[in-house]
């Protein structure tokens, strides 16, 4: 019995150790190891580029100019693939720009690119030869982990670790022998990208759903700035902008922090003939929560939409403004009617409830953030409030031939946009007192 204990204890003990030199394998929620790490392979990477961290994610900033070369990739992506990397563009341009492309653009070619903001795939042998679209925009300014897979039969896409959309699509990369990666144009050096490209990973599977979730960093808490003192909290645009459908250099602001809420005044002046088609005058996030716009209608019909207002309908003003005249209009929100002041004058009040949620996003002048709808005219003096102005101040803001007037709360504007000129400091504490002392009162 001895000898046979001594013999069972030798067995165990064995076992034990070829378990222990047996590396473990990955969960089904984690990801393999990538066949090609971008922030792993920086040394061997050709090009012009800043090492840089934005939201807890390392990556590279590119300028626009040109982008980078790696030519040891070793993948045939004949076979299962996922590509995946986390992208945010700061300034948008319009046009195309390339994430990550391989080989010239022919048989055996590939890409990752932008097309007016939305994440597209391309490949001449697959989808028959036509693009893939992935419903992802990535215009509101922030950081987005992107990944593409494609098993041989579906093709899907993911945006912070979600997955958005997914294609029945046929083909497959034809294996050329080469493969020569881009990361920020094309080969031929043509749709250069300018923002940051965080990790670019290339693996040889179509990963999990739980797979691709797990490559999404871990998001940090967003910040959120509520003002709790009324004020002027913008002043944009004040030396006006003349563009054309929507196409301007300097109108978005990424990581914009202002909020409306549940109580607020939104103005500005306009000049526009246009009509026939919506036209967004400006914006802010996407059409989710914490979005708002303020846009004309097909017709000229100045109007605004909050899908946390008015039971997600828009309140329009009644009032058509693409006759080709100045116009200068404000409109209030005290958290139970909507009112449209326009030079001068209340246009139309409209019972509205609701708050719209505080969020960090992205404010576009002249289009939305996922683009279309673009503004043809002039605009400028785009001005938000966190509070609901009196009716006599937004008529004096609002006045026909004169210039805005101040109203009777401070108003220093607190971030983005040049400040405006406000009265005498003897005027604005006597205007504030007396403002608020009739607040005081109701």
């Amino acid at each position: 019995m001895k000898g046979n204990g001594k013999k069972l204890f030798a067995m165990l003990a064995a076992f034990l150790l070829l378990a222990a030199c047996v590396p473990p394998a990955a969960s089904a929620a984690e990801a393999p190891t990538p066949v090609f790490s971008m922030n792993d392979s920086l040394n061997a990477i050709a090009g012009s580029y800043t090492e840089n961290t934005v939201d807890g994610v390392k990556g590279v900033s590119l300028d626009g100019s040109s982008g980078l070369r790696y030519d040891q990739l070793d993948m045939d992506f004949g076979k299962p693939f996922t590509i995946s990397f986390a992208v945010k563009i700061d300034q948008y341009k319009s046009g195309f720009a390339v994430m990550a492309a391989v080989n010239p653009k022919a048989t055996g070619h590939l890409e990752v690119y932008l097309q007016e903001g939305t994440m597209m795939f391309y490949a001449p042998d697959v989808n028959a030869n036509q693009p893939v679209h992935s419903g992802i925009s990535v215009m509101d300014g922030m950081l987005h982990s992107v990944a593409c897979t494609y098993d041989g039969a579906t093709f899907r896409w993911y945006d912070n670790g979600v997955k958005v959309n997914e294609w029945e699509i046929t083909g497959s990369v034809a294996e050329i022998g080469s493969t020569i990666l881009s990361i920020g144009d094309l080969n031929e050096g043509s749709m250069p990208f300018s923002g940051f490209i965080g990790d670019l990973c290339i693996f040889d599977s179509a990963l999990s759903e739980e797979q691709v979730a797990s490559l999404r960093a871990p998001a940090e808490e967003e910040e959120i700035v509520v003002e709790t003192e009324p004020k002027l909290l913008v002043s944009l645009a004040e030396d006006g902008i003349t563009m054309e459908n929507g196409a301007v250099e300097n109108g978005l602001y990424s990581n914009f922090v202002h909020n409306l809420g549940g109580n607020f005044t939104v103005s500005a002046e306009i000049n526009t003939t246009a009509g026939g088609a919506m036209q967004i005058l400006f914006a802010k996030g996407t059409k989710s929560i914490g979005h708002f716009e303020v846009y004309l209608e097909e017709n000229g019909e100045l109007a605004f939409y909050a899908p946390e207002l008015a039971e997600n309908n828009a309140v329009r003003s009644g009032v058509l403004v693409n006759d080709g005249v100045d116009h200068a209009f404000a409109i209030t929100y005290d958290g139970s009617s909507m009112t449209f002041y326009i030079d001068g004058a209340v246009a139309n009040t409209s019972e509205v409830s609701g708050a719209i949620t505080n969020k960090t996003s992205a404010f576009r002048i002249g289009q939305l953030l996922e683009n279309g709808f673009g503004y043809t005219g002039t605009i400028r003096n785009i001005r938000l409030y966190n509070y609901a102005l009196e009716e006599a101040d937004a008529k004096d803001l609002t006045a026909v031939g004169a210039a805005p007037a101040d109203p009777g709360i401070p108003n220093t504007p607190t971030g983005d946009g040049s400040a405006w000129t406000a009265a005498s400091a003897a005027l604005l504490l006597a205007t504030a007192a007396a403002a608020l002392k009739k607040r005081a009162k109701a």
